[in-house]
């Protein structure tokens, strides 16, 4: 298996690993069924990036775990989170599915999953990307979701299955995909710099420019 480890500057967001049949992309300007499609990658893009939930978010999941079917869960409001979409889309026929594994690893700690048809339609307004076009806004959103037989026909067929690894930093897709679209969405919590970490860094910075003006001075008068 090949980890691609990601540097701070190439990063996408705040994704730091990937490995298996997984690929990096700028965010699209569409996501609808057969819009995006990749024969051999789930395609991965951030979203939104430090939102302040206004209100309750209903997730798929939220605990460590192999998942086979919706647990349910709910983060909630006034947490600042961030939001990352994985994407699968084939244009296979049905009856010979693509098999897709790969695990992404975050900087921050995975609050929940999102893989269900009407929880991913109704976060897009507060975790999706106004440039992007998701397949909720077309009659296809009923093609967008796992599809789930239980954990012992995970991979099989058309049966998928998601796992949020026991430190909460990674998460592992094993997708079954035909033409339609298999999506899964991470939100994590995003920490926000304390007032007084920020006044700290504030009066260092301001203590290097009096210290440079002063040497400067000393540099002319010399």
């Amino acid at each position: 298996m090949i980890v691609l480890s990601i540097s701070a500057q190439d990063s996408l967001a705040g994704i730091v690993a990937i490995s298996g049949d997984i690929s990096l992309i700028t965010s699209p300007s569409s996501a609808q069924l057969n819009q995006l499609t990749n024969e051999e990658q789930i395609l991965g893009f951030f979203e939104q990036q430090g939102v302040v939930l206004s209100s309750n978010l209903s997730v798929s999941a939220t605990a460590p775990g192999a998942y086979g079917a919706s647990a349910g869960g709910t983060l909630f409001a006034g947490s600042t989170v961030s939001s990352y979409m994985f994407h699968a889309d084939t244009l296979v026929d049905l009856s010979s599915g693509t098999q897709l594994q790969a695990t992404v690893t975050l900087d921050e700690l995975v609050l929940g999953i999102i893989f269900e048809r009407g929880l991913l339609d109704a976060s897009d307004g507060t975790l999706g990307l106004s440039t992007t076009s998701y397949a909720a806004l077309t009659q296809d959103s009923g093609f967008r979701e796992l599809e789930f037989g239980g954990l012992m026909q995970c991979g099989i067929s058309t049966v998928d299955c998601v796992t949020i690894s026991a430190d909460r930093r990674s998460v592992s897709f094993n997708f079954s995909v035909g033409p339609y679209i298999d999506e899964v969405r991470i939100v994590t919590a995003t920490s926000v710099p304390e007032p007084s970490s920020l006044l700290l860094s504030a009066v260092a910075l301001l203590a290097i420019w009096r210290r440079r003006s002063t040497d400067a001075g000393l540099a002319l008068c010399l």
